[in-house]
């Protein structure tokens, strides 16, 4: 389905992410610090990517990675945190979804699940023969 990127320093949370993820048929790449995620994301190119906003993400390079800029395709990005304060940087950081983190990753998959539909109807259909 789609190729996501999660940023996490939890390692026990990414586990679960990852296998939830990968059971929707995702392929799932995890980060637990900045500076290796930025490299996957140059690497594997991501649908979409997943960010605990508590890692402490210096802004400048999620805009430049995942905002479009700088010649860098847009990335949807799913903010997912466990507290309420963190909601800004949803909006400082243009994300296309927030999540409260909870035992219940029902949200979490819909969220991912809309900003993926979403980012697919904006992109063009492929059209034609071949093995797509």
């Amino acid at each position: 389905m789609a190729r996501i990127l999660i940023i996490d320093e939890d390692e026990h949370l990414c586990t679960l992410y990852q296998m939830e993820l990968a059971e929707e048929g995702h392929e799932v790449i995890v980060a637990h610090d900045w500076a290796s995620a930025a490299g996957l994301a140059m690497r594997h190119q991501p649908d979409l990517v997943m960010i605990e906003p508590e890692l402490h993400c210096p802004r400048v390079d999620l805009q430049r990675v995942f905002g479009g800029e700088g010649g860098c395709p847009r990335v949807p990005v799913v903010i997912n945190t466990g507290y309420y304060s963190a909601a800004w940087v949803g909006v400082s950081c243009r994300a296309d979804a927030w999540v409260l983190k909870s035992g219940n990753l029902g949200p979490l998959k819909a969220a991912i699940r809309g900003v993926l539909r979403g980012a697919r109807r904006k992109t063009p259909a492929r059209t034609g023969g071949g093995d797509d």
